[in-house]
């Protein structure tokens, strides 16, 4: 048997009974009917799957731990990691049995959906802001996250890359590749994990979700520029929009938590969004 917790929305679980795995026919399982069940999982979704010996597992007076206590125990939890669901089922099942003798064994299992740390570099050129939005379009479409919360981050991936080609490239030369990696197609390079980098002439986004946050990163090696400074009322001779303007504003409110730092030659923007519950 089986239950849903999901990463976010209303973390009811949502029960699937039946005998999900047999490893072959026996005189113990001939006659049985079996059930399929279709479930579609998101980033975040973890899924605790169990034997009759939780839910029958009895105290000293023979009272079964039940299924409402199980679904009581899995309802409405803000941590979805499969370590801590687990630790917390079975320490609430040791507390109903108290001393009684376990009854049956008791197996669990859990499982979580983790949503890859994925990148994408590009030519620092107004023509890549395209391929970023499709990128982090993307990303964000296999978490499944609230509508709200996806609007909010393409505002924000799009004001963070068009401050980018803005201000730290604004005098920007052609791509120098440093001899350890190609530079980047107009289609971009993505990938998995962390790049950490960007060559001169590029710039890289990253992807990860990190205790309950959206990490959203941006690495460039332009000229140094941290765009969370305060300059309210710079403009450049060229642009009607404000240094650290309403471009930023909107950034701020936005994200949950912002930090710039010049690394190694680069610019390196880091926004975090606290991925919604309800």
């Amino acid at each position: 048997m089986s239950h849903v917790t999901r990463s976010r929305a209303k973390r009811a679980a949502s029960a699937l009974s039946g005998v999900l795995v047999t490893p072959c026919a026996s005189a113990d399982t001939a006659g049985l009917t079996y059930r399929t069940n279709d479930l579609d999982l998101g980033a975040g979704d973890t899924i605790y799957l169990y034997t009759d010996g939780v839910t029958e597992a009895m105290d000293g007076s023979g009272e079964l731990f039940g299924v409402d206590r199980l679904r009581r125990a899995l309802e409405f939890r803000d941590e979805t990691d499969p370590e801590e669901l687990l630790s917390t089922v079975s320490g609430q099942i040791s507390s109903f049995v108290g001393g009684a003798e376990q009854s049956d064994d008791i197996t669990m299992l859990g499982l979580r959906i983790n949503l890859l740390s994925s990148y994408v570099r590009v030519p620092a050129v107004f023509s890549s802001c395209e391929v970023v939005s499709d990128f982090v379009g993307g990303w964000l479409a296999q978490g499944r996250f609230p509508s709200r919360f996806v609007s909010q981050v393409m505002v924000v991936q799009d004001e963070a890359f068009s401050n980018v080609m803005r201000y730290a490239y604004k005098d920007a030369t052609d791509i120098v590749t440093d001899g350890t990696v190609e530079p980047a197609p107009a289609q971009g390079v993505r990938g998995t994990g962390a790049f950490g980098r960007a060559l001169p002439g590029e710039a890289t986004v990253e992807l990860s979700v990190d205790d309950g946050d959206m990490v959203l990163r941006l690495i460039d090696a332009g000229v140094p520029f941290d765009p969370l400074e305060d300059t309210t009322g710079r403009r450049t001779e060229d642009d009607d929009l404000q240094i650290g303007g309403d471009g930023i504003t909107l950034i701020k409110g936005f994200m949950d938590d912002l930090a710039y730092g010049y690394v190694d030659g680069r610019n390196v923007l880091t926004m975090r969004k606290h991925i919604p519950t309800e």
